[in-house]
């Protein structure tokens, strides 16, 4: 495989139980163990809006679209991997 591409997950009512320290641990181990820059982390608000430090660089419409097609719900966790092909879908 070769190109890029993104990959997704979500932890129901994670936002319950999922805490900045545990984010902050996956983002450092996706860094530091697997060579992922590209790892983000989103709690689901009541407009279906993702909330989190990347949240800015996603568009409105957008978030909304991607809360829908992955069947989110609010309070759910919503965790997105994106790059190499390889790397991703071998990590993931």
């Amino acid at each position: 495989m070769s190109g890029n591409s993104a990959y997704s997950f979500i932890i129901p009512q994670g936002q319950d139980y999922i805490n900045r320290k545990v984010v902050s641990a996956w983002e450092d181990v996706a860094q530091k163990e697997h060579s992922e820059a590209g790892l983000s982390v989103f709690k689901v608000d009541s407009n279906l809006m993702l909330k989190g430090p990347n949240a800015k660089k996603i568009f409105p419409d957008r978030q909304t679209q991607l809360s829908k097609t992955l069947e989110t719900q609010v309070g759910d966790i919503m965790v997105l991997a994106a790059g190499c092909t390889n790397s991703v879908v071998c990590n993931m």
